[in-house]
């Protein structure tokens, strides 16, 4: 973009056995249950996602994430511990709230998460966590670059479950985001 390289993804895969697989790179972050195919339209069963849950400032990180898949009896699991963080140079999410301009840097750092899928039949369910500490800089059009804001602390937590019987997808995912100490809450 504007003849600079824009990874979304770039990560290491290490596979230590038939269960653990480590990864090391950038990636997106595994808070909702499309978040990997996001942007690849095809991958997904709605038109468009929903941006009332899909819509961050931050979606990629920098870091690590240590992945469990396995049986436990009848269900299928897989559990992913992840950690990171990421800066967004003039976030395009936030440029939704400044129409004259204004220019908001995102920096998400300390980030440490954890996501849960359980499987059985044709249901799943799966929950994530995401915490991390938030910092933002704002600078309007006629000044010069300011210094990043306060560090206040960011949760996120995701539910969702999908119910796949025959030729039918039936889905319902829920977020919840404490954005308390910067603006309030988020719910989707």
């Amino acid at each position: 973009r504007d003849g600079r390289a824009n990874l979304e993804w770039l990560y290491a895969t290490y596979e230590l056995d038939g269960n653990w697989t480590l990864q090391l790179g950038r990636k997106r972050l595994p808070l909702l249950s499309m978040s990997d195919v996001q942007d690849v339209g095809v991958a997904y069963p709605w038109v468009r996602l929903p941006p009332q849950i899909y819509g961050w400032d931050i979606v990629n990180y920098n870091g690590a994430n240590a992945r469990w898949r396995g049986k436990l009896g009848v269900m299928a699991v897989s559990a992913n511990v992840f950690a990171g963080g990421e800066t967004v140079k003039d976030s395009a999410f936030q440029a939704l709230y400044y129409s004259d301009g204004t220019k908001n840097d995102t920096r998400w750092t300390r980030m440490r998460g954890l996501e849960l899928e359980l499987g059985w039949s044709d249901i799943k369910l799966r929950g994530a966590m995401l915490n991390a500490r938030n910092s933002n800089r704002i600078t309007l059009p006629t000044e010069p670059q300011g210094d990043w804001g306060p560090v206040v602390p960011l949760r996120i937590s995701t539910l969702a479950i999908s119910a796949e019987p025959g030729p039918w997808i039936t889905r319902a995912e829920y977020l919840y985001g404490n954005r308390r100490q910067e603006y309030g809450t988020d719910k989707g």
